[in-house]
């Protein structure tokens, strides 16, 4: 889980999570980030174990890529 990620930065900030529990906890899955000029897109999916025989893991891995190294 990433932490750090209150529940208003869900609105833009965070591209999967989820709500925990009764007290309704914010889980961040995939959570951006900006620094400097450049940002950073942290993944706690365990994608990297299943690229050979999971197609979603490959689609979720190549849309990452895709998505921080288009143009800002």
């Amino acid at each position: 889980m990433i932490v750090g990620c209150g529940p208003a930065e869900f609105e833009g900030d965070v591209h999967a999570g989820l709500f925990v529990g009764w007290l309704h906890d914010t889980v961040a899955l995939v959570a951006e980030r900006r620094y400097g000029a450049g940002r950073l897109l942290a993944c706690t999916f365990q994608l990297s174990t299943h690229l050979a025989n999971h197609p979603v893991a490959l689609t979720m891995l190549n849309d990452m890529l895709r998505y921080v190294t288009r143009a800002a």
